[in-house]
């Protein structure tokens, strides 16, 4: 949920959100800038939290298949992480 407020010569946005790495906040010059930067990080947020894994397994999956890719050690990371995504747990 968005708090916009005035502060000094501009207005403050503080995002904060449950479950969220931690609080966002900017400051702009305008009401209406602010309001819609404050949509379009809430509107980011809603599409991270959409599809919540519910298992281990799947959340290493999820895991494998995105940010994984970007480590230049991906190839050496999957092999354990599968691993531990099919076993027993």
């Amino acid at each position: 949920m968005a708090t916009i407020r005035r502060s000094g010569r501009g207005w403050q946005v503080l995002i904060r959100r449950k479950n969220y790495v931690g609080p966002r906040s900017r400051t702009f010059l305008s009401r209406d800038l602010a309001q819609s930067w404050a949509d379009a990080v809430e509107e980011r947020t809603k599409k991270v939290f959409r599809d919540v894994p519910i298992t281990l397994g799947e959340a290493i999956n999820e895991y494998i298949n995105g940010p994984l890719l970007l480590h230049r050690s991906a190839e050496n990371e999957k092999y354990p992480l599968r691993v531990t995504a099919e076993s027993w747990l």
